[in-house]
């Protein structure tokens, strides 16, 4: 089919489950394609989106025979590739923004992501189970990485973090069990929650200067973590951060002037110092693991 040039607006659930449909030829004017407007069209092979372009709703979920995905400008999208189980590798370019919620969610087979210089933000899930995907690439430009934006991603084993990314969200890299050699960047400001909770093979971490908060359960389930440096920044550290690690060594910049509570609003409590590394590993995972942890 052809979509005539105007023609501004797709709508929800136009063309879904057309289960013949293998091309479509998108003319410049376009600027919504609503949810589920091409939803499991089972034999559509490729798209490429005009630049007119500006939102995408979940309009391709559930295409499994597309492998291709040309972009326009600066578009949004919302689910709009989710569970598109051919797809092998997409390429985003430079004047899209944000790689919004869902966009790749589950694409079970997509082992391969270019990102351009000029993406800032990976929203939640965008690469929510993408169980094939071995390694990634963020440009300097990515600032945040949203919550569950890798979670269940089985395969993955490295990352190469953007230089000014600020924030990790929670449960970011939730359960990526292959993933190691963690280097955060020196601009990271915030850990969240769960954010690599179960990364089952990473053994040691630096949480550099930059950051100042490391939330609840943020390491908890790693299991082969052994050693971590906490930064000069660091004045939270949330309750069960190391919960079933195995860490043995925890270097702190500042070993006096702590204090915990086990609630997170608490505004005193326990005070506690340490002087070797090995002392300081048995309160985070054992004596104070409950505890959340303050500095000043």
């Amino acid at each position: 089919i052809t979509i005539p040039p105007n023609i501004t607006l797709i709508d929800y659930a136009a063309f879904q489950e057309c289960e013949q449909l293998k091309e479509i030829t998108f003319s410049e004017g376009l600027t919504t394609i609503g949810n589920y407007a091409f939803q499991s069209c089972t034999s559509l092979v490729s798209v490429d989106l005009p630049d007119t372009l500006t939102w995408i709703g979940m309009s391709f979920a559930h295409c499994s025979s597309l492998t291709s995905i040309t972009f326009g400008a600066n578009q949004t999208w919302t689910g709009a590739f989710s569970y598109c189980d051919s797809l092998e590798e997409v390429t985003i370019p430079a004047t899209i923004q944000s790689i919004s919620s869902s966009a790749f969610e589950s694409c079970k087979n997509l082992k391969k992501v270019n990102i351009a210089s000029g993406v800032t933000t990976l929203a939640s899930e965008a690469f929510y189970y993408c169980t094939s995907l071995v390694s990634i690439t963020l440009p300097d430009t990515v600032e945040t990485i949203g919550a569950d934006a890798f979670s269940n991603c089985t395969s993955l084993t490295t990352i190469k973090f953007s230089q000014n990314l600020k924030e990790i969200g929670e449960d970011a890299f939730y359960k990526c069990s292959a993933l190691t050699g963690v280097t955060l960047p020196s601009k990271l400001q915030k850990i969240g929650r769960y954010a690599f909770y179960n990364c089952t093979s990473i053994t040691s971490l630096t949480i550099p200067n930059s950051v100042t908060t490391i939330s609840e359960y943020a390491f908890s389930g790693c299991s082969a973590l052994t050693s971590v440096t906490i930064g000069s920044g660091v004045n939270y550290i949330g309750g069960y951060a190391f919960y079933n690690t195995g860490l043995t060594s925890a270097t702190f910049y500042y070993t006096s002037g702590w204090w915990g509570a086990t609630t997170s609003s608490a505004t005193s409590g326990t005070s506690f110092t340490f002087s070797t590394a090995s002392e300081a590993a048995k309160l985070l995972k054992t004596t104070y693991l409950r505890y959340y942890w303050h500095r000043g």
